[in-house]
């Protein structure tokens, strides 16, 4: 007898969402491994964990990650930690995390990964905005360029650095200029939309 349409796409949905889980489950591991082989210290309230891997800087709900932390004066450590610190108290890692349980969930759903990859866009946008505020912004732009070919293998987690970087340099270049009106409104209600859709 033929195997019904609806028990084979059973099959390959279930297999979608074991193979999706099981990456999460790694991503998780690496996570708590990377922290247990780096030097840890606590700045306010949030744990710091500095090691000599070229994994990038990023931050994981109140952990907060430096690779290469050798290459970087006191400064820029103190300026990536301010930007993390952001994504930590807008509590990021949730949105992350979320969104990454539901692409396990609809794992067949395109939409979902570029719903993930706006999110990650906002987030970035936003700690570099309360980052400048009140600094230099150049010397923040010439400190995320040179840091920006440093490599991340962390997806669940808020980077310092990613493909963004070019964007950012600009966006953060016009922090300063007034935003009319009639722009936050499509943007908000643009946001509402792509929400929507996804939902």
């Amino acid at each position: 007898t033929e195997t019904p349409i609806w028990q084979w796409i059973t099959y390959i949905y279930l297999t979608g969402f074991i193979l999706f889980a099981i990456l999460f489950a790694i991503r998780i591991t690496s996570l708590i491994m990377l922290f247990r082989s780096s030097k840890k210290y606590t700045w306010k309230k949030y744990r710091v964990a500095e090691s000599e891997k070229g994994h990038g800087s990023f931050s994981f709900f109140h952990f907060i990650f430096l690779g290469q932390a050798s290459e970087m004066s006191e400064q820029e450590k103190e300026d990536v930690l301010i930007h993390e610190e952001v994504h930590a108290q807008k509590i990021h890692s949730f949105d992350i995390v979320l969104s990454n349980v539901l692409g396990i969930l609809f794992w067949f759903n395109p939409i979902l990964h570029l719903y993930r990859n706006s999110l990650v866009q906002i987030h970035e946008f936003e700690a570099d905005a309360r980052s400048v505020e009140g600094r230099d912004v150049n010397a923040y732009c010439s400190l995320l360029a040179r840091v920006a070919l440093q490599s991340n293998g962390y997806p669940l987690a808020s980077h310092f650095t990613n493909s963004l970087t070019l964007k950012r340099i600009n966006m953060m270049k016009t922090v300063r200029k007034k935003i009319k009106q009639w722009k936050v409104a499509t943007v908000s209600i643009s946001i509402m939309i792509v929400f929507f859709v996804v939902a």
